[in-house]
């Protein structure tokens, strides 16, 4: 039999100090430093033995053991790793992402240049945004291809990238093929994104993939694994705003702000989605410090006025559901004052607005709470999408009296994000 390899207690020579560890795999753990006992070791003459056993367990696997079971009940390392394992995973990590920023900063300005084609492609961009059509942005997306050889600048190439967005998300009925096609055109566009390193459209696409793992769990509750994901996704999204906010400037730093605002809303509808209203209140804080920001520093614009609109409609819906009913109606009223002025009304702004009135009209008795679910319901008949569904599920099973079961039944749904009545002012960056 050949003879056994005898382990010896001499390893490879790294440092000039004593490489025992106290305290190993603890928060309190630290190197022992003292000096060497021969300069074949490392270890002084206190951890001669000691130390060569630790080295053998460290690369043998034996302290990844001993780590989980140190470990093994601790929820938070656990989320923790998850999440360095998901950011690992999609390129997320923040060496990548501070090497993206690193390019893209002298970038930034390259993205203002005009001429009469790209003007004329804005305007319909900006109306296929508003008006929510899926056929309108398609021809576009092929018009802008068709002229790439003439105008084949980062602008025209963006433009695309737009049209094709909303053609993602714009009118596709759900189905399990479509939440197969949608995810994997969503993550061509998030790559087609850090491709032409575009910080905006980046960020966005960022969200719009939070959103579609929330639309799937919405429209498939027993699969948790997606609003999971989605979570994910939005922690990793607010580390990306963190950096830009801190990277950008003028501008390009403007509609982060825009963007990033959406973090602490997202996690409060999250939190909803997922039965934890209480989980809600953590981020309110930050979206009200996030509000006044943006009213503090830009003033009234037609994007303030859209961010102001998200805000007080999700405080209106916020308060509904801790039953304070005056407070909802004074959001409600500032919410319907700024849907009527705002520079691109679009059918999901309306829908926003309708819901919170049909609801507080039930839960308050409102002798005109009849007529507000018939408004609502015939704007959802027009525009059936799965979030509004949802929420006329859950009017049905509060007041079944009031909401018939049957309005549910063979209605074909659609996807739609909560960035919608946002996306234009993208566009003019």
């Amino acid at each position: 039999m050949p003879a056994k390899r005898q382990l010896h207690s001499k390893v490879p020579l790294v440092a000039v100090e004593c490489q025992y560890i106290y305290n190993l795999g603890l928060e309190d753990q630290y190197k022992c430093f003292k000096e060497l006992s021969d300069e074949e070791w490392r270890y002084c003459k206190d951890h001669r033995e000691s130390g060569p056993a630790q080295y053998r367990a460290l690369t043998n696997g034996q302290y990844v053991e001993d780590h989980r079971k140190i470990y093994k009940d601790d929820e938070d390392y656990r989320c923790r790793r998850k999440m360095e394992q998901f950011r690992v995973r999609h390129g997320l990590t923040k060496p990548k992402l501070r090497a993206f920023f690193d390019h893209t900063g002298a970038l930034q300005e390259e993205y203002l240049c005009k001429d009469d084609f790209h003007e004329g492609a804005l305007d319909d961009v900006i109306l296929s945004a508003a008006i929510t059509t899926r056929k309108r942005a398609l021809s576009l997306r092929n018009k802008l291809k068709r002229q790439q050889p003439v105008y084949s600048d980062r602008v025209t190439d963006r433009l695309i990238i737009y049209a094709e967005e909303l053609q993602r998300h714009s009118g596709t009925i759900i189905s399990r093929p479509a939440f197969t096609a949608i995810f994997r055109q969503a993550k061509e566009v998030l790559a087609l994104w850090r491709e032409k390193q575009e910080i905006p459209g980046f960020i966005y696409a960022l969200f719009v993939t939070v959103e579609l793992n929330r639309l799937t769990f919405l429209a498939m509750p027993h699969h948790r694994r997606f609003l999971d994901n989605a979570h994910q996704w939005l922690a990793a999204t607010e580390d990306v705003c963190d950096q830009a906010l801190n990277r950008c400037t003028g501008t390009h730093k403007q509609t982060v702000s825009f963007l990033a605002f959406y973090v602490p809303l997202l996690k409060g509808v999250l939190a909803f989605n997922g039965g934890e209203p209480e989980q809600a209140k953590n981020s309110l804080p930050s979206l009200h410090r996030l509000a006044k920001t943006i009213a503090d520093d830009y003033g009234i614009t037609p994007g303030t006025v859209a961010i102001r609109f998200a805000y007080v409609t999700y405080l209106a819906q916020f308060a509904m559901r801790f039953n304070k009913i005056d407070s909802a109606y004074q959001y409600l009223k500032e919410a319907e004052q700024l849907c009527s002025i705002l520079q691109w009304t679009s059918i999901q702004a309306q829908l926003e607005v309708a819901s919170v009135k049909a609801a507080l009209g039930l839960m308050s008795d409102d002798e005109n709470r009849y007529k507000y679910l018939q408004e609502y319901i015939v704007l959802f008949q027009h525009c059936p999408f799965l979030t509004h569904y949802n929420s006329l599920q859950e009017l049905q099973r509060r007041y079944p009296k009031a909401v018939d079961a049957s309005l549910f039944k063979g209605i074909p749904l659609y996807f739609d994000t909560m960035f919608r009545h946002l996306h234009p002012f993208l566009l003019s960056v």
